[in-house]
């Protein structure tokens, strides 16, 4: 029976030449097997690092974050209203806030217009846009700069209410957290309106019915296409853009937001073309009195008179609207017939009431283009006990020929 068994294990003989050569053993499977209990071991404890520092950055950055258990309410700083003598308003300096809409009372061609140029995935993404950011960051390659930015209506929201401007990665994902938290909290019909209520507009103004109500003169619920395009494409550049002082760049901005309309369905080709031709009319009256040498005049002071103040604050002046108008028409038309002949090309006009209050101030041709204001707001500022008779022989001795050029030094 050994036999037999020996002869069993024995491996069958070849040719002659000698046996077969055996074939070359495979790898042992415990080898196979401790590799892979290798990896899963440090893949593990990877996991686990991953995820204690995962905890400590999310505690680092969640540390400073600012309470969100409520929304703070709408900033209440000092504004100040500067009247004429019989109580018209000459300037507002301060931010500026009008009524609180309703999601149901901000005209639609305004969320439209805003989704269309801001955040147009607004409705499907949860607070960060990935897809967007994505994106951007090609656009950002290709133009070899910034010219796309990747935050949604929701982060812009979250840095407005909670966070500063200062650009840190930490602030970033700050910004990022809240966002999530604010998806989280509010609808999405909720987060557009604290959006549109809060937001910067340019010139002082807060929430789109504050600049509506400075820049066309009516409450944002009255909003036509041309004006709500026009205050959309203020959101990314308002202080640049405020059609107050640059019209033309806010008119140009607000063709792009109907191009982007259209591009996102939003408007027919139609309809953007009848905007065009029909551009946003300002509410400011061009026919009135220039009376910003005056307001600057008193806003430079306004400090020293009110002291601090939380509430809004309305100074009385002494400015009269119709003297304002005649002082700039003669100014105007001396500066005209006669400025050439004296090598003038400027000149400025404060007038004073008997008792020395002024009734009118003007600094030059234009207000942009004047470059004596400053020297002028001294001449209307007396030195004390001076009379305003002083001050008319002081500025007599400048006379020329029986007309007299007051000269401000």
């Amino acid at each position: 029976m050994a036999k037999k068994r020996t002869s069993a294990r024995q491996k069958p003989s070849g040719h002659s030449g000698g046996s077969k050569p055996s074939a070359p053993r495979a790898g042992k499977p415990g080898s196979a097997r401790r590799l892979v209990r290798r990896l899963f071991y440090w893949g593990l404890v990877g996991g686990v690092w991953a995820f204690v520092l995962g905890i400590v950055g999310f505690i680092w950055l969640a540390h400073d974050l600012p309470d969100v258990s409520d929304l703070p309410p709408p900033g209440r700083e000092a504004t100040i209203t500067v009247k004429a003598v019989n109580g018209a308003t000459l300037a507002n300096y301060g931010p500026v806030r009008g009524q609180w809409l309703s999601y149901e009372n901000i005209p639609e061609v305004m969320i439209l217009a805003l989704l269309a140029v801001e955040d147009r995935r607004f409705f499907q993404h949860g607070g960060v846009d990935y897809l967007g950011i994505g994106r951007a960051m090609l656009a950002n390659l290709r133009a070899g700069g910034v010219s796309q930015g990747g935050s949604t209506l929701t982060q812009q929201l979250a840095k407005n209410l909670f966070l500063s401007s200062e650009r840190r990665l930490k602030r970033k994902i700050q910004e990022l957290l809240l966002a999530y938290w604010l998806e989280r909290e509010f609808s999405k019909e909720q987060i557009l309106t604290l959006y549109l209520n809060r937001v910067y507009f340019g010139s002082g103004t807060y929430g789109i019915d504050a600049a509506s109500e400075t820049y066309f003169g009516h409450s944002a619920q009255r909003l036509s296409l041309p004006e709500a395009a026009m205050l959309a494409g203020l959101v990314k550049a308002p202080s640049r853009l405020a059609p107050s002082h640059n019209y033309d760049g806010a008119l140009a901005r607000s063709r792009q937001v109907l191009a982007a309309m259209v591009d996102a369905g939003f408007l027919t080709p139609q309809a953007m073309q009848r905007a065009k031709n029909n551009p946003p009319a300002m509410a400011h009256d061009a026919a009135g009195p220039d009376v910003r040498y005056f307001t600057d005049w008193v806003r430079a002071r306004a400090d020293t008179l009110i002291g601090k103040q939380y509430g809004p604050v309305t100074i009385l002046t002494t400015l009269d609207t119709t003297a304002q108008m005649a002082g700039e028409a003669v100014l105007k038309h001396h500066l005209s017939s006669e400025g050439k002949a004296l090598h003038v090309d400027q000149g400025a006009l404060v007038a004073l009431a008997p008792d020395g209050a002024v009734m009118a101030m003007m600094g030059g041709r234009s207000y942009g283009s004047s470059n004596i204001t400053g020297r002028l707001r001294h001449a209307a500022n007396p030195v004390p006990h001076s009379s305003p008779l002083s001050i008319w022989r002081g500025w007599r001795r400048a006379c020329h020929r029986r007309r007299c050029l007051w000269m401000v030094r």
